[in-house]
């Protein structure tokens, strides 16, 4: 199952190394950092996302993980000529 993990950090952390670990994770397919009320999302792939949300969570700096599993996916409409 395709799942988004946002994640938040805690102050002081070092965003890039966090995603380098947070990428190591087993069914971590790519990690961003981004601004806003989150640090980083990361997008997985896992039969098994109470684990890999678990994975995630006891990281070192991580403050709180919480996951998004996809459940649709739309089309964009295409534009107008």
């Amino acid at each position: 199952m395709k799942t988004y993990i946002l994640i938040q950090a805690m102050a002081q952390t070092d965003r890039m190394k966090l995603v380098r670990r947070v990428g190591a994770v087993p069914g971590v397919e790519r990690v961003e950092a981004v601004t806003g009320p989150y640090d980083l999302i990361a997008e997985a792939h896992s039969d098994d996302a109470t684990g890999l949300l678990g994975a995630i969570a006891g990281l070192s700096n991580v403050l709180r993980a919480i996951d998004a599993p996809v459940v649709g996916v739309g089309d964009r409409e295409p534009a107008a000529a």
